[in-house]
């Protein structure tokens, strides 16, 4: 699924090449096309080999400097780039489409990250025809977060000019995450988690929006939303929690974006489910825990937080943890906000 274009700037956005000439206008019909991407709601971003303040200064006496969020200006390898822009985003390598002129670019990527989609910029109309083919994939019900990415890139700014340690920054951010029961109306947001989130997904596991409405109503289970919100904004609902009653308590699933990976959300979840556990004098809490191709770090997550395989499980392999009336796995940067709602206590 597209979720990010990176652009090239010489001879791919501009009609020529900035270094040479400063006052370099846009290729005929590039706005359109980023016009077109911007409303379909996919991120764009740049990765240049250029001197950085000339390139930006540029890009905004054109007027198209806020379709980019986190451009990576620079003379490093263009993979490099890239994969700060992945790593630092989140993304799939295979969600993210690469344009450019210059074909020992496209293969210097490529042999980086042979799933990212790379495409010569050259000729403009075939671009825009592939383009077009990626873009009509997408689901058009999706969620605009091109405001949540721009809230995110201030974050990420903000990390690497004051502070020395990711935690010092956490600790700044006065993170908060309200926990709430799911109604019917969160269905649909509850299934676009499941559908878009790969790395912080327990299981994978897919439900019907009928389940899902047993579930919500059902005494045997406990479907619980997270809205995460810090000093830079909010994150909007992010996380899903469903607790499993009906033998013992079972973590059925788990899942947070990935625009909160590394920030200790799902800590924060796993900590609230512990806490639920505890309160109902339970000794044990499991969670089902199924390996797919993306999620290796919820596997990392439940091994720091002192969770046990289990071999005999149909989820290979299922994980527990015994508590103690003391058991915590909240980080110290978050704060649990209750909801009014007296039924998640």
């Amino acid at each position: 699924m597209l979720k990010c274009i990176v652009w090239d700037l010489d001879n791919t956005i501009l009609d020529g090449v900035l270094i040479e000439d400063s006052s370099v206008k846009l290729r005929d019909g590039i706005k359109d096309i980023l016009e077109l991407i911007h409303e379909k709601k996919v991120l764009q971003t740049i990765v240049s080999k250029n001197d950085k303040n000339q390139a930006l200064s540029r890009l905004k006496d054109l007027d198209i400097i806020d379709y980019f969020i986190y451009p990576q200006i620079n003379w490093n390898p263009k993979s490099k780039s890239i994969k700060r822009i992945i790593d630092n985003l989140h993304f799939k390598a295979e969600d993210v489409l690469f344009l450019d002129d210059q074909l020992y670019e496209l293969d210097e990527v490529q042999n980086t990250y042979e799933d990212v989609k790379t495409f010569p910029s050259g000729n403009l109309t075939d671009m825009k025809e592939y383009i077009m083919v990626l873009l009509a994939e997408l689901n058009p019900n999706t969620i605009d977060r091109i405001d949540l990415y721009r809230l995110e890139e201030k974050r990420l700014m903000d990390r690497e000019r004051y502070f020395v340690t990711n935690k010092d920054f956490l600790l700044s951010c006065q993170m908060q995450v309200s926990i709430s029961r799911a109604r019917y109306n969160h269905i649909e947001r509850i299934r676009e988690l499941i559908t878009r989130t790969n790395q912080l997904n327990l299981n994978k596991r897919d439900y019907s929006d009928n389940d899902l409405k047993w579930m919500i109503d059902s005494e045997q289970y406990g479907v619980l939303l997270a809205d995460v919100k810090d000093r830079y904004g909010s994150y909007d609902v992010s996380g899903v929690l469903i607790l499993n009653y009906t033998e013992g308590f079972i973590v059925e699933l788990l899942i947070v974006s990935c625009r909160l990976l590394g920030k200790g959300v799902a800590n924060a979840l796993l900590d609230y489910g512990v806490q639920l556990a505890i309160r109902g004098q339970h000794n044990r809490i499991y969670v089902k825990y199924k390996k797919t191709p993306y999620n290796r770090p919820f596997l990392y997550l439940l091994l720091q937080c002192g969770f046990k395989k289990q071999e005999d499980s149909m989820f290979d392999p299922n994980f527990y943890l015994d508590l103690r009336p003391d058991s915590r796995l909240l980080p110290d940067w978050i704060t649990i906000v209750h909801s009014e709602d007296k039924e998640v206590l």
